[in-house]
């Protein structure tokens, strides 16, 4: 009964989760985060610059497969270009 009374929230943007002494909250323009502050500074960090990538991306239309590929070609170019700085 509860998840399907959680899930009818989540699709209309109202959402207060409780774990812990962590909440979050989900309203149609934002996720307020709430934890306690004596959380460890580096987990906190890498948590950030996870969320941070998630907003960077959210409207990024391509697939893996095609970043990956392209990642391949600049490698590629890359150490063809510098191969010689490194090996004599």
């Amino acid at each position: 009964m509860e998840k399907k009374f959680l899930s009818v929230f989540v699709k209309y943007g109202i959402f207060t989760k409780k774990g812990g002494n962590m909440i979050v909250e989900r309203t149609p323009n934002e996720i307020l985060l709430k934890i306690s502050p004596n959380i460890d500074k580096f987990a906190m960090e890498r948590l950030l610059e996870y969320i941070e990538y998630l907003e960077m991306t959210s409207d990024v239309k391509g697939k893996q497969g095609d970043a990956d590929k392209l990642a391949d070609e600049l490698n590629a170019t890359w150490w063809t270009k510098n191969r010689g700085k490194f090996i004599k």
